[in-house]
Protein backbone atom coordinates (compact mmCIF):
# COMPACT_ATOMS: atom_id res chain seq x y z
CA UNK A 1 0.00 0.00 0.00
CA UNK A 2 3.03 2.42 0.94
CA UNK A 3 4.78 1.13 -2.23
CA UNK A 4 1.69 2.03 -4.23
CA UNK A 5 1.57 5.59 -2.56
CA UNK A 6 4.54 6.31 -3.29
CA UNK A 7 4.72 5.35 -7.14
CA UNK A 8 1.29 7.64 -6.95
CA UNK A 9 3.92 10.50 -5.93
CA UNK A 10 6.44 10.05 -8.80
CA UNK A 11 3.69 8.83 -11.43
CA UNK A 12 0.60 11.33 -10.90
CA UNK A 13 2.99 14.60 -9.20
CA UNK A 14 4.81 16.13 -12.41
CA UNK A 15 7.00 17.98 -10.52
CA UNK A 16 8.46 14.93 -8.21
CA UNK A 17 8.79 12.82 -11.32
CA UNK A 18 10.85 15.73 -13.25
CA UNK A 19 12.94 15.48 -10.31
CA UNK A 20 13.16 12.11 -10.18
CA UNK A 21 14.35 11.72 -13.69
CA UNK A 22 16.55 14.80 -13.13
CA UNK A 23 18.46 13.06 -10.53
CA UNK A 24 18.67 9.91 -12.35
CA UNK A 25 20.39 11.31 -15.15
CA UNK A 26 22.93 12.68 -12.52
CA UNK A 27 23.42 9.57 -11.35
CA UNK A 28 23.60 7.54 -14.27
CA UNK A 29 26.05 10.15 -15.71
CA UNK A 30 28.54 9.95 -13.09
CA UNK A 31 28.38 5.79 -12.66
CA UNK A 32 29.01 5.51 -16.65
CA UNK A 33 31.72 7.87 -17.07
CA UNK A 34 35.23 5.85 -15.57
CA UNK A 35 36.68 9.32 -14.56
CA UNK A 36 34.04 10.88 -13.32
CA UNK A 37 32.93 7.99 -11.39
CA UNK A 38 36.58 7.72 -9.67
CA UNK A 39 36.82 11.18 -8.77
CA UNK A 40 33.47 11.24 -6.96
CA UNK A 41 34.27 8.15 -4.75
CA UNK A 42 38.41 9.70 -4.33
CA UNK A 43 35.90 12.95 -2.69
CA UNK A 44 32.79 10.78 -1.65
CA UNK A 45 34.17 7.38 -0.60
CA UNK A 46 30.74 6.30 -1.14
CA UNK A 47 29.24 5.31 -4.44
CA UNK A 48 25.66 6.70 -6.15
CA UNK A 49 22.72 4.30 -5.76
CA UNK A 50 20.79 3.62 -8.78
CA UNK A 51 17.48 2.99 -8.79
CA UNK A 52 15.18 0.04 -9.71
CA UNK A 53 12.64 0.65 -12.21
CA UNK A 54 9.62 -1.55 -10.91
CA UNK A 55 10.10 -0.41 -7.21
CA UNK A 56 9.84 3.02 -6.03
CA UNK A 57 11.31 2.89 -2.38
CA UNK A 58 14.73 2.62 -4.32
CA UNK A 59 14.48 5.99 -6.36
CA UNK A 60 13.60 7.63 -2.81
CA UNK A 61 17.24 6.01 -1.70
CA UNK A 62 18.56 7.10 -4.83
CA UNK A 63 17.28 10.80 -4.42
CA UNK A 64 18.48 10.38 -0.74
CA UNK A 65 21.89 9.38 -1.26
CA UNK A 66 22.27 12.30 -4.37
CA UNK A 67 21.31 14.68 -1.59
CA UNK A 68 23.63 13.08 0.65
CA UNK A 69 26.88 13.72 -1.47
CA UNK A 70 25.81 17.05 -3.21
CA UNK A 71 29.03 18.64 -2.05
CA UNK A 72 30.93 15.71 -3.97
CA UNK A 73 28.73 15.53 -6.42
CA UNK A 74 28.98 19.44 -7.50
CA UNK A 75 33.26 19.15 -6.78
CA UNK A 76 33.59 16.12 -9.55
CA UNK A 77 31.85 18.07 -12.06
CA UNK A 78 33.76 21.25 -11.48
CA UNK A 79 37.32 19.07 -11.49
CA UNK A 80 39.72 18.66 -13.95
CA UNK A 81 39.06 15.03 -14.12
CA UNK A 82 35.68 16.51 -15.89
CA UNK A 83 37.38 19.23 -18.04
CA UNK A 84 39.28 15.91 -19.18
CA UNK A 85 36.09 13.93 -19.57
CA UNK A 86 34.50 16.60 -21.71
CA UNK A 87 38.32 17.12 -23.92
CA UNK A 88 37.80 13.36 -24.53
CA UNK A 89 33.78 13.45 -25.88
CA UNK A 90 34.35 13.36 -29.68
CA UNK A 91 30.50 13.76 -30.48
CA UNK A 92 28.64 16.73 -30.31
CA UNK A 93 25.48 14.81 -28.70
CA UNK A 94 28.26 13.52 -25.96
CA UNK A 95 29.29 17.03 -25.36
CA UNK A 96 25.83 18.39 -25.08
CA UNK A 97 24.51 15.39 -22.39
CA UNK A 98 27.61 16.53 -20.69
CA UNK A 99 26.71 20.40 -20.31
CA UNK A 100 23.03 19.16 -19.63
CA UNK A 101 23.97 17.07 -16.52
CA UNK A 102 26.27 19.89 -15.69
CA UNK A 103 24.19 22.94 -15.39
CA UNK A 104 21.54 20.18 -14.11
CA UNK A 105 24.27 20.01 -10.98
CA UNK A 106 25.14 23.88 -10.82
CA UNK A 107 21.34 24.44 -10.80
CA UNK A 108 20.65 25.41 -7.14
CA UNK A 109 16.72 25.30 -8.28
CA UNK A 110 17.07 21.31 -9.24
CA UNK A 111 18.60 21.30 -5.22
CA UNK A 112 16.08 22.86 -3.54
CA UNK A 113 13.18 20.76 -5.45
CA UNK A 114 15.77 17.80 -4.74
CA UNK A 115 15.25 18.79 -1.12
CA UNK A 116 11.63 19.51 -1.43
CA UNK A 117 10.58 15.80 -2.78
CA UNK A 118 12.75 14.39 0.11
CA UNK A 119 10.93 15.87 2.63
CA UNK A 120 7.64 14.68 0.84
CA UNK A 121 8.93 10.94 0.16
CA UNK A 122 11.09 10.09 3.48
CA UNK A 123 8.76 9.98 5.55
CA UNK A 124 6.46 7.68 3.88
CA UNK A 125 10.25 5.61 3.10
CA UNK A 126 10.25 5.57 6.69
CA UNK A 127 6.54 4.28 7.50
CA UNK A 128 7.59 1.47 4.56
CA UNK A 129 10.71 0.50 6.25
CA UNK A 130 9.25 0.04 9.93
CA UNK A 131 6.36 -2.03 8.40
CA UNK A 132 8.38 -4.25 6.67
CA UNK A 133 10.81 -4.73 9.04
CA UNK A 134 7.94 -5.03 12.15
CA UNK A 135 5.92 -8.34 12.50
CA UNK A 136 2.55 -7.68 11.39
CA UNK A 137 0.66 -7.18 14.88
CA UNK A 138 3.39 -4.88 16.41
CA UNK A 139 3.44 -2.85 12.74
CA UNK A 140 1.17 -0.75 13.81
CA UNK A 141 2.37 0.73 17.04
CA UNK A 142 5.96 1.11 15.40
CA UNK A 143 4.50 3.68 13.06
CA UNK A 144 2.26 5.20 15.42
CA UNK A 145 5.67 5.63 18.06
CA UNK A 146 7.89 6.82 14.58
CA UNK A 147 4.90 9.32 14.05
CA UNK A 148 4.74 10.67 17.53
Amino acid sequence: CLDLLLEDIFKKIEFNSQVADQGNAIVTYIRSHNLLRGQFKEKSGRTLLKPCDTRFGTTVIMLDRLNDEKTSVTQTFHSSKADELYKTLNKPTEKAKFRDVLALVSDLDFWENLTYTLRLTVPVMHILRVCDNAKNSEAVGHVYMSTC
